[in-house]
């Protein structure tokens, strides 16, 4: 006698209601100043994306910098400061990160993003980022930012 197979779903907390599981979607993901990316704006449908690319062209920077969206440290447990787009070609390393994202919840449409701002000598967060939260007693923080669009 051979077991039914194991349905991810009868582990999903909706299970016993019926309901149909639960779906988060990344729908844009946005990059400033992050690792290998002075800027990147990736739009995404609802299926899965493969990432393909020769060695340190940036596809665990991409992953990396999703994992920066939810509570921790992030993939590779980075500190802040070391996630800075690195200078090229004589231009000077960048001071500050920003990471952004666009996702389909069950409740709607959801935009959440975090950063580190540059030390209060520098300027503060780049224009349209929202409350800081002190995550560390330094110069910099960490920001964050979560709201519903608009439209």
């Amino acid at each position: 006698m051979t077991a039914p197979p194991i349905s991810a779903l009868a582990f999903a907390p909706d299970a016993a209601t019926g309901a149909a599981p639960a779906i988060l979607a990344v729908r844009q993901l946005r990059l400033t100043d992050f690792r290998n990316y002075r800027q990147l704006r990736l739009d995404c449908g609802p299926q899965p994306i493969v990432l393909v690319g020769a060695n340190g062209a940036g596809k665990t920077n991409l992953l990396e910098a999703l994992s920066f969206l939810a509570p921790g440290r992030g993939l590779r447990r980075a500190r802040l400061d070391e996630v800075c787009r690195r200078a090229r070609g004589g231009e000077p390393d960048a001071s500050a990160w920003a990471v952004a994202a666009t996702l389909d919840t069950p409740e709607g449409r959801l935009a959440i993003g975090t950063g580190l701002e540059p030390a209060k000598s520098e300027g503060g967060l780049p224009r349209g980022w929202c409350a800081s939260m002190a995550s560390r007693p330094r110069a910099r923080r960490r920001s964050a930012c979560m709201s519903r669009p608009s439209g």
